[in-house]
């Protein structure tokens, strides 16, 4: 989770993040809902190729968080 953080944290502070939205809230956001897609995933015996979760994750990422992607 903390590397997942950290990585968030790096692109909030290259991209920023739309007027408003709070930074804090928004790392913990992303970070929580990165790390439980991937708990689903193994939890259900990984029933997509990494490749494709990648994929559906930053298609996600990029229509909800368009500045941090």
């Amino acid at each position: 989770m903390a590397f997942i953080i950290r990585g968030i944290e790096e692109q909030v502070q290259i991209y920023g993040l739309p007027q408003g939205v709070n930074r804090e809230i928004t790392v913990q956001f992303v970070a929580a809902a990165i790390t439980g897609l991937v708990e689903w995933w193994i939890v259900h015996s990984m029933p997509y190729p990494p490749e494709e979760m990648v994929k559906q994750l930053v298609m996600l990422l990029e229509k909800h968080l368009p500045a941090v992607s």
